[in-house]
């Protein structure tokens, strides 16, 4: 399980790309006086364990603060006799908790019509991705459980 902290103005804007990326399964936020909740549920396979995982995403946001805090927990994944996930769990969290980083740090604008980082998600997933590893930012903090 790892935790991120973004910027709140940035809340509709990463939710739009869970919901986009991040639930085939299920995709639900709530409202209410005292902030909002998303939950994405995604499956995917992993070629290396021969199973499929799932990766489940809780946003949370409190109306009197100006943090988002998203939770990525991946699950199931695992192969063979003993259930091994192989690290499947850890890089599928990585890859999301990246993939925010970088588009935090790109400076993605809370009220932009059109996205250029949207862009590349989605017409160059592999320069996107490839930049993943090379970009990082001081705005977040990291916590593993």
């Amino acid at each position: 399980m790892k935790t991120i902290e973004v910027p709140g103005e940035f809340t509709r804007k990463i939710l739009d790309v869970l919901k986009r990326r991040y639930s085939r399964k299920f995709s639900r936020v709530w409202h209410n006086e005292v902030g909002l909740v998303g939950l994405f549920i995604h499956d995917e396979y992993v070629f290396r364990t021969s199973s499929y995982q799932t990766i489940s995403v809780v946003v949370e946001q409190l109306s009197d603060t100006r943090k988002c805090a998203i939770t990525v927990v991946a699950s199931g994944g695992g192969g063979g006799i003993l259930n091994i996930n192989w690290g499947s769990h850890g890089a599928a969290e990585n890859t999301l908790i990246k993939i925010i980083k970088l588009l935090v740090g790109r400076g993605l604008e809370s009220n932009s019509e059109s996205d250029d980082v949207y862009d590349e998600i989605y017409s160059e997933p592999d320069d996107f991705y490839k930049d993943i590893h090379s970009e990082s930012g001081d705005f977040v903090e990291d916590t593993d459980d």
